[in-house]
């Protein structure tokens, strides 16, 4: 006999205002406490309800910034994001970002002199506006702009605000508007355009290679990175995501460094050409790099030691056989690099240990355990956690390892441990996989319950260690699976003759041909009679030898991805009857999808449905590789915190 509920209004807030230096946890936790815990809750208790519209009422601090409102400010910014999520999973949710009101309110009539108050009747007639048009996030507010930006200058670097100015120096800051990062550069003059054009591009790239951004000399070939095909991807979605220029991924693959790239996106978005002048000093000289020959660093490790020399040593090329005191290096010199490492690996780094004749690569397996498993050792830790906290595993992506969930587990509650699982390469089954991970689940975490993810060919290795865990009883929370895709069936279009294998071959060879200009020599008669174990040897021994230029990391990538996606294939999972919570990407990956069609899926459920009868579907603006970096990871995280973080909500409600 009670009515439906069709609307909600979200509007709780409290303050704790204080200067960031004296901001404490207290503090964060009764501002956020309300606003965020507060949403989940409601956003759990009406799940299922047939909604015309949910209201969240945020501020236009979490928009612009309040001085000493830093836990207030944040707090509202996080309402904003969470909207994604929840339109995600078809609510129509809406976050008003409220400047001052007048008459009513908690602050109501107050003075400022760039916020005006407004009345509740415009009030309430912007807002009868914004759900009308069915908006996401938007900011209602008399706000003063010149004014604002007279008081904090900084307001000027936001592009929203660039159309909203009318003092001179505003002039022409929305002439050829586009990405944020982009429309940075053209503000600023053409020497200091330029150099935030690759202090930007550096930092990109320096997170997608697992570097601090010091570490990365901008004008190194990417190559000497060990940067591989899938990490040369995902810094070309990067640099598309930020600036919509397409850098094709030979450039990256081949001796392209982070100034060429900033000269390419310069080019592409039609920056004068002074614009695109290099004014940053490189750390390598020209000269030294062209004349040196070595081996390149091949790993993780050996690229953060590699860097570690070439900033002490000045100017000299590194590679992974060079010996220290051959390229200049003394004790002090030694010293210093491994005070750098200290402070890079977070582990004390002795110099005394090494001697001035240790190479790069000597150097590298002793401290390899720092930044990689061991040999062997497949499990990573990836974040502390804290005591009592919820446990996350996340399992490897096909031919990658867990150093990829940096990103997401950063942005993820800090009570939560997570640990990844690399790489079995003994085994060759999903199952039998699976058999190694539940003992070393059960390891590390013997009650549960459980939390378990991965993207890729990570959700399936996911998904039947979850299997296992309950069919001993035990209790899985989740499975969280970041665009893992069931392959279609194998039909007469979709593999013609000569079998799967060989036609994903030629794709390949075409793929390489078009993005390096050249074509490798494949001997397909001996491929075609050769065993499927052997088959990717003899075609990436043969693309080694065609020296296309592809350095050895990425050759080694290709390598384990199609070992990994073969294992995939022959997987054939069973029915899940558990949480199962899928982060689909809204657009397929061309580069996958040309390589193999029958990852081509249109249902939103990429197959799973059928199998997952607990299945959730969280759609993810992104393709299949951009999903796992931001922005697109702002929404997983911000979703999964909600799932894996519910036991630290728990904690902090108790």
């Amino acid at each position: 006999g009670g009515f439906a509920v069709r609307g909600v209004v979200h509007a709780a807030g409290v303050l704790a205002d204080a200067t960031l230096a004296r901001l404490d946890r207290d503090d964060l936790h009764r501002v956020w406490w309300p606003k965020a815990h507060g949403a989940v809750r409601l956003h759990e208790a009406t799940r299922g309800q047939p909604l015309d519209w949910w209201l969240t009422f945020s501020s236009v601090a979490g928009l612009l910034g309040s001085p000493g409102q830093s836990s207030y400010a944040t707090a509202n910014a996080w309402l904003d994001a969470w909207t994604s999520v929840q339109r995600a999973q078809g609510v129509r949710a809406t976050s008003v970002q409220w400047g001052a009101w007048g008459e009513v309110g908690a602050v109501a009539d107050s003075s400022n002199p760039i916020l005006a108050p407004m009345s509740p009747d415009e009030a309430m007639r912007g807002l009868a506006q914004v759900v009308a048009d069915d908006l996401r996030v938007v900011a209602l507010a008399h706000l003063a702009v010149d004014e604002a930006a007279e008081m904090f200058p900084e307001l000027r670097g936001l592009g929203f605000l660039s159309g909203l100015l009318t003092d001179d120096s505003a002039e022409d800051t929305t002439a050829d508007a586009g990405h944020g990062a982009l429309e940075a550069v053209r503000r600023l003059g053409p020497d200091e355009g330029w150099t935030l054009l690759v202090d930007q591009l550096r930092g990109r790239v320096a997170s997608i290679a697992g570097l601090h951004p010091d570490e990365l000399d901008p004008s190194l070939p990417l190559s000497r990175l060990g940067l591989d095909s899938l990490m040369a991807m995902r810094a070309r979605n990067a640099v598309q995501q930020d600036y919509e220029v397409v850098v094709p991924v030979g450039l990256l693959l081949k001796d392209a460094s982070v100034v060429d790239v900033a000269a390419h996106v310069a080019q592409a978005a039609g920056l004068s050409a002074a614009d695109a002048t290099p004014t940053v000093d490189p750390v390598v000289d020209d000269a030294s790099v062209a004349a040196a020959v070595g081996i390149d660093p091949r790993d993780t490790t050996e690229r953060v030691v590699a860097q570690a020399w070439r900033a002490e040593l000045h100017g000299s090329a590194v590679f992974a056989d060079d010996r220290f005191e051959a390229l200049g290096g003394d004790a002090d010199a030694m010293r210093a690099v491994a005070a750098r490492l200290t402070q890079r690996l977070g582990a004390p780094v002795d110099a005394e240990q090494f001697g001035l004749d240790v190479t790069v690569e000597h150097m590298a397996d002793a401290l390899r355990h720092h930044v990689e498993p061991r040999p062997g050792e497949v499990t990573r830790p990836l974040a502390p956690g804290r005591d009592g906290g919820p446990t996350l595993f996340m399992f490897h992506p096909a031919g990658g390892p867990t150093s990829v969930y940096v990103p997401l587990v950063s942005r993820l509650d800090s009570a939560v441990r997570c640990i990844g699982m690399e790489r079995l390469d003994d085994h060759d089954t999903v199952e039998a996989k699976a058999d190694v991970y539940r003992d070393l689940v059960v390891e590390h975490d013997p009650h549960g319950p459980y939390r378990l993810g991965g993207w890729s060919f990570g959700g399936c290795l996911a998904l039947e260690v979850a299997q296992r865990l309950r069919a001993e009883g035990r209790e899985v929370e989740v499975v969280a699976m970041i665009d893992s895709i069931l392959p279609l069936p194998a039909e007469p279009g979709l593999v013609p003759a000569g079998g799967p294998n060989m036609e994903r071959f030629r794709r390949f060879v075409d793929h390489l041909a078009e993005t390096y200009g050249a074509a490798p020599e494949i001997p397909w008669d001996r491929v075609e009679a050769a065993d499927e174990d052997d088959q990717i040897a003899i075609v990436v021994e043969a693309v080694s030898n065609a020296d296309l230029g592809i350095g050895a990391a990425a050759l080694h990538h290709q390598y384990t991805s199609y070992v990994d996606a073969r294992i995939a294939e022959r997987y054939d999972p069973r029915p899940y009857d558990g949480r199962v919570v899928l982060y689909r990407a809204t657009e397929p990956h061309p580069l996958t999808t040309s390589l193999d069609p029958r990852y081509k899926r249109t249902d939103d459920d990429l197959g799973w449905a059928p199998l997952c009868t607990g299945l959730e579907i969280v759609k993810v603006a992104g393709d299949h590789l951009s999903v796992i970096d931001p922005p697109a990871i702002d929404t997983i995280a911000a979703h999964l915190d909600t799932v894996v973080g519910s036991a630290v909500t728990q904690e902090a409600g108790r």
